[in-house]
């Protein structure tokens, strides 16, 4: 399908349509489908290159420490029986 319309029923769309989203990546171009005459959806290129995420550090500012987190206890949260 080397010859791309701005609209295509959706019918004809189901037809080709892995050759239809080849020649929108490769011309750039957009291509609005219709039902009935009527436009239901846009196909549009994706112009930008998504970066993924790097894991390391997406966590930073997400949390607070409260309190020493080396040097602590817990002896005060319990209850200790000294009646031997």
């Amino acid at each position: 399908m080397k010859n791309i319309n701005s609209e295509i029923t959706i019918s004809e769309f189901k037809k080709h349509c892995l050759s239809l989203i080849e020649a929108i990546k490769d011309t750039n171009t957009s291509l609005t489908i219709t039902k009935r005459k009527n436009p239901i959806a846009k196909v549009i290129p994706i112009t930008h290159k998504i970066e993924p995420k790097s894991f390391f550090g997406s966590m930073k500012g997400t949390i607070t420490i409260q309190d020493d987190i080396v040097n602590f206890t817990t002896q005060s949260e319990w209850e200790v029986n000294n009646d031997e």
